[in-house]
Parts: structure tokens; sequence; C-alpha cells
């Protein structure tokens, strides 16, 4: 677990040295219109009218929740795409939504995969 958190303040160095902006996936976000199908992510749920993708994430720690926020941040930067979260102690609750669109966008659906991903780090 200490190499883990010792090579996410390494990346965020290596990051803010070479400018973030020279990764990001594209120019915006493809929204999803009314009555079109949002694809599901698991462990995450619609919210407000299917507006909104809504999940909590649980940690052994502060350190790991911390370091989640952490590479969820990096990611988040490179899409140009930030979520909306709460965090106390161990608990991170996430809520994605594209204000551009009104709704949900590929981006969102991108990020939750992204944290999921995270996520089994620290599981």
């Amino acid at each position: 677990m200490k190499f883990l958190h010792t090579s996410l303040f390494i990346c965020l160095f290596l990051i803010s040295l070479i400018g973030i902006n020279s990764f990001k996936y594209s120019d915006g976000p493809d929204c999803y219109n009314a009555g079109q199908p949002i694809p599901k992510v698991d462990g995450w749920n619609l919210i407000d009218n299917d507006e909104a993708l809504n999940r909590t994430f649980i940690f052994a720690d502060f350190k790991s929740a911390f370091g989640f926020m952490t590479m969820s941040a990096m990611e988040a930067e490179q899409l140009q795409h930030h979520p909306e979260w709460f965090n106390v102690y161990n608990s991170v609750q996430v809520t994605l939504t594209t204000h551009d669109c009104p709704g949900l966008s590929t981006f969102d659906i991108q990020l939750a995969q992204a944290m999921n991903s995270f996520y089994d780090y620290f599981d």
C-alpha cells in the first residue's frame, strides 16, 4: 500500500511538470438525449430524473479514500470533466452530471468506469 501512495505522488509530480492539458481526450462530450438508453455502470445509480449518476465508495481509512480521490482527480482533469463529491473520513460520495448537456454525457460514463477501476485498487 505504501508503494501505491508513493506512486500516486510521483505521478502527480510528473503530470505537474508536463501539464495535464496535453492529455485531453476530446473537445467535448456526447450528450445522451431524452429517451436515449444510458449505459449502466456497476454500482452507480441514476438520480434526478436520469440526469445524474451517484455512488458512495467506502474505504478502509482516510488515506485510501484520499488516494482514490487523487486518482479520480487526475482522470477528471484529463477529461476536463469534474465530479461533485463529498468526503468524510473513509467515505466518498460522488455525483456525475454534465451541465452542458442538461443531463448525462459520455464523459460521465467514462469517469464512472474509471472511478470503479480505481476503487478496485483499494478494495
